[in-house]
C-alpha cells in the first residue's frame, strides 16, 4: 500500500526511547516473514535511504535460513522478497513493516538453473496468489475472526489464572467490563490502535468468555489480501504484546482443560456470484456441496493438532464440526454457517467454522476459492518448492475420490474412528502449517477411505 507523505511524522502509538530520536532522511523497513513452521514470525529491521512510496522501492534482503528452519541442505540463505507493506505503529513516522515471501536460489533447488530465484517449500503465499489470480473475475472476498489467548511468559499459563488452576470460563467474561471480569484489555486496546494506524481492516476487537482470551474481526479483504493482513495482524499483536510483558498465543487449546473448548479462526467467504441478488443463495449451495465433497482434505489443513482436538471428549463443537460435514442458518456447531442475513437477502457470504486459530490463511483462502470455484491447483513437479503451474494437476473443485454419502454408517464410533485415522496417517507429514506442494501431493492423490 502507499504510504501518504506528511508534513510532520506520526509517532508511533507506544515509542521507545530510539524511536524519538531523527533518523534525518532515513526510514526503517521492519522485515517480517514466516520461519520453517510455517506459523513462527520473524523479523529484522533494515535501514533504507528514503521512504517506499511503491513496493519496487524495496529492496530484496538475505538471512541465514538455519536458525529458522528454512535452510536447504546445499544452501543456508534464503531471500526475502517485499509482498506488501504498511505504516510502522512502532516506530511511526514513515517507518514501515514489510511482508515478505521466502524464496531460494534455484540451483540450490537442483533444477540446473542459476538465474532466478524459487519459493521456498513452506512459502504458501505464492501457490495462494496463483490461485486468487485465476479467480479473480469472481473476486473472492474473505473476512476472520481471530481468536487468541493472552499468556504471563514466564508461566505461559492464561493471564487470568495462575499455573495448574482451572481458567475462569463464563458468561460475564464476554464483551464483560472490569477488572475481575476481564484480563488482557491493554493488550486489545494497543494492538486496536496499532492495526488503525498500520492501515489494517480491523472492525473489532472483544473479549470471550474466557478470562485472558479475546477475539478481533479482520476484513473484508479482496483476494491475497486477506492472508496477508491477518498475519501482519498477528505480528503486530505478538509486538503489542511484547510492549507490556505479556505473550499472546494462537493455540487453538493453550493451556490443558476439560471444560475450555478450542478456539478458531472463522472464515466468512463469499464472491461476486454469490453476492448476486435473487440467484446468490444458489449459488452458496452448490459451493456447500462442493466444500462436502471434500470435507476431509480441508480439515487436514485446517491447523494443526485437529487430531488430538478431536480425541478429547469434551470438545463436543469441534467434534460436530469436523466429525461429519454439517451447513445450517445460524448454527456455531455446523461446519459452515450462513448467517440469517444472507438468508433473507438471498445473496452474500457463509462462514467457514471448521478453521483453527493457528491456521495458515494462505492455506486456507486458497483451498476455499480451489474448491468452491473449481480452480486448479498445482504442486511443483520434480522439487519440494511450493508453485502453481506445472507438474501435475492436483485439483480440489468438482467432485474428488471423497464423497461422504458414502460413510453413512450407523455406528458412529466406526465413522469417527476412520476419520482419526485417515488425519493421523497425514498428520506426521504435516508441519505447524502443511506447505501446499507436501501436503497435496501426499494427501490429495489418495483415496481419503478405503
Amino acid at each position: 500500500m502507499e504510504i501518504e507523505q506528511e508534513s510532520a511524522p506520526r509517532s508511533g502509538f507506544a515509542p521507545t526511547l530510539p524511536a524519538t530520536l531523527d533518523a534525518g532522511s532515513k526510514v526503517i523497513a521492519e522485515y517480517i516473514w514466516l520461519g520453517g513452521s510455517g506459523t513462527d514470525l520473524r523479523s529484522l529491521a533494515k535501514v533504507l535511504e528514503t521512504a517506499p512510496t511503491r513496493l519496487e522501492h524495496l529492496p530484496d534482503w538475505h538471512v541465514d535460513g538455519s536458525c529458522s528452519g528454512l535452510a536447504l541442505p546445499d544452501d543456508y540463505y534464503v531471500y526475502l522478497k517485499p509482498q506488501a507493506y504498511y505504516p510502522d505503529p512502532f516506530r511511526g513516522g514513515q517507518n514501515v513493516l514489510v511482508l515478505c515471501g521466502t524464496y531460494v536460489y534455484k540451483e540450490a533447488s537442483n533444477s540446473g538453473q542459476a538465474s532466478d530465484l524459487l519459493p521456498h517449500a513452506t512459502n504458501n503465499r505464492f501457490p495462494c496468489k496463483r490461485v486468487m489470480e485465476l479467480a479473480s473475475t469472481s473476486q473472492p472476498t474473505f473476512s476472520v475472526d481471530q481468536e487468541y489467548t493472552i499468556t504471563n511468559p514466564s508461566t505461559s499459563w492464561i493471564v487470568s489464572s495462575s499455573v495448574g488452576s482451572i481458567p475462569v470460563q463464563g458468561a460475564p467474561s464476554f464483551c464483560g467490563t472490569g477488572s475481575g471480569v476481564v484480563s488482557g484489555r491493554e493488550v486489545s486496546e494497543s494492538f486496536l490502535v496499532a492495526c488503525l494506524h498500520a492501515g489494517l481492516k480491523i472492525s473489532t476487537s472483544s473479549a470471550l468468555a474466557c478470562r485472558g482470551q479475546w477475539v478481533y474481526h479482520l476484513g473484508p479483504c479482496e483476494g491475497i489480501a486477506m492472508a496477508d493482513e491477518l498475519w501482519v495482524s498477528r505480528y503486530v499483536l505478538l509486538r503489542s504484546a511484547e510492549i507490556h510483558r505479556l505473550n499472546v498465543t494462537f493455540d487453538p487449546e493453550p493451556v490443558p482443560s476439560n471444560n475450555l473448548q478450542p478456539l478458531c479462526c472463522s472464515v466468512e467467504f463469499s464472491t461476486n456470484e454469490t453476492r448476486t441478488p435473487e440467484t446468490g443463495i444458489e449459488v452458496i449451495a452448490t459451493h456447500i456441496e462442493a466444500l462436502k465433497e471434500n470435507h476431509i482434505r480441508h480439515v487436514v489443513a485446517y491447523g494443526k493438532g485437529y487430531l488430538q482436538r478431536l480425541s478429547i471428549p469434551h470438545q463436543d463443537v469441534l467434534r460436530q464440526r469436523c466429525r461429519e460435514f454439517t451447513s445450517g442458518y445460524g448454527n456455531k456447531a455446523t461446519s459452515i454457517m450462513i448467517p440469517h442475513s444472507t438468508r433473507m437477502r438471498r445473496c452474500g457470504h457463509y462462514i467457514d467454522q471448521r478453521p483453527a486459530s493457528n491456521m495458515d490463511p494462505y492455506l486456507v483462502t486458497a483451498l476455499l476459492v480451489s474448491t468452491t470455484l473449481g480452480v486448479p491447483l498445482r504442486a511443483a513437479a520434480g522439487e519440494n518448492i511450493a508453485g502453481v503451474g506445472g507438474g501435475s494437476e492436483y485439483g480440489l473443485g468438482g467432485g474428488g475420490d471423497v464423497e461422504d454419502g458414502d460413510l453413512d454408517d450407523e455406528d458412529a464410533g466406526v465413522w469417527e474412528e476412520a476419520f482419526i485415522n485417515e488425519i493421523a496417517m497425514h498428520e506426521p507429514m504435516i508441519p505447524d502449517t502443511p506447505p501446499l506442494s507436501r501436503c497435496f501431493t501426499s494427501c490429495l492423490t489418495q483415496k481419503t477411505f478405503a
